[in-house]
């Protein structure tokens, strides 16, 4: 059986941090260069390219690992 990564989106983060700017989920959008349908899928805990995930952090001012959690495999 193949072993995976698994990558977990953390969509609590990115509205608190959001939300503490004071920014809608289209303000945000507008920062981060992508769509505004993309950040409510991310905050609905949907998937997201890495393209998507890295723009958003740089416009929120976080590291992407402020809100994504990475699991190494299990052996």
């Amino acid at each position: 059986m193949q072993k995976h990564t698994r990558v977990r989106l953390k969509p609590e983060v990115i509205i608190r941090e959001r939300l503490k700017r004071g920014w809608t989920q289209t303000e945000l959008a507008l920062k981060a260069g992508v769509l505004k349908n993309l950040i409510s899928k991310l905050e609905d805990k949907a998937k997201a390219s890495p393209a998507t995930i890295k723009a958003v952090a740089e416009a929120l001012g976080l590291q992407i690992e402020d809100f994504v959690e990475i699991t190494p495999p299990s052996e």
